[in-house]
């Protein structure tokens, strides 16, 4: 844990920012902090936990890109699905 204080509060986010930005719920960043997924700074005065804007962007860009290879395999899936089990439909029979 680094104490220094950081007057430059712009290069950092408090944890509510972070949990926004990623999309999660603050308890998920401290156990990511705990576990040394991400790291914290803290505030000398107040011991809120800083994060870094760098590390937090980085997650960001990481989940974006996941989500577009995930969404790129579900489309591939679904292409593949319909190529390799695709079937004409019956005609209706006149009558």
């Amino acid at each position: 844990m680094d104490l220094r204080p950081d007057p430059d509060l712009s290069r950092h986010l408090f944890i509510g920012e972070a949990a926004f930005a990623l999309q999660v719920r603050a308890s998920t960043l401290r156990e990511w902090e705990r576990i040394g997924y991400l790291q914290a700074i803290r505030q000398p005065r107040t011991g809120y936990r800083l994060f870094h804007r760098e590390d937090v962007e980085r997650l960001v860009m990481n989940a974006q890109t996941s989500t577009r290879r995930e969404e790129g395999i579900r489309r591939l899936a679904r292409i593949l699905r319909e190529r390799l089990f695709w079937r004409p439909r019956p005609r209706p029979r006149p009558g």
